[in-house]
């Protein structure tokens, strides 16, 4: 499945499928989804037994909700914070085996994940446990840290003591 508001047009659905055929992939196999909102939106990770994280740039917030919504997903570990993104949502859920750290490595992951569909699916039902359980949704812990960091930028501040760079 590729959601995205752009995929409605045609010529970018065969030029992807162009793409896609010349690294062996069967175009018939490509979803097109364009954009939803709410409860549809949602709904489309249901259809999901494993997501890819997008590179250079991580997914951010999508890769985040499809994590959230019980997708696992694989990224790649990359050389500055956006190249991360991917790697602060798996690293805290114990999925480091999800994190690749070359092109290759990326496709031998995912292609080692979808090969046991009794392992992925095992992994898909532990995803949402494993999210409810992490620093990730430990708001008030968050919170907690937020103020202290604050509170002692606001000490070096008044105190008049500047950052050495």
């Amino acid at each position: 499945m590729l959601k995205y508001g752009a995929f409605v047009d045609p010529v970018l659905q065969e030029a992807t499928r162009a793409r896609f055929a010349a690294r062996g992939v069967d175009p018939e196999r490509l979803d097109f989804s364009g954009h939803s909102t709410g409860d549809e939106y949602l709904a489309a990770f249901g259809e999901l037994d494993l997501a890819l994280d997008p590179s250079p740039c991580a997914g951010g917030t999508t890769s985040s909700e499809a994590v959230s919504q019980g997708v696992p997903l694989v990224t790649l570990r990359g050389p500055d914070f956006y190249g991360r993104l991917g790697v602060l949502r798996l690293e805290p859920l114990g999925l480091h085996s999800l994190v690749a750290e070359s092109w290759d490595d990326y496709v031998d992951r995912a292609l080692a994940v979808t090969a046991d569909l009794r392992a992925l699916d095992a992994l898909r039902q532990s995803m949402r446990a494993r999210f409810d359980g992490s620093i990730l949704r430990d708001e008030a812990g968050f919170a907690r840290r937020l103020e202290a960091a604050f509170r002692q930028m606001y000490a070096i501040w008044e105190t008049g003591a500047r950052y050495a760079a």
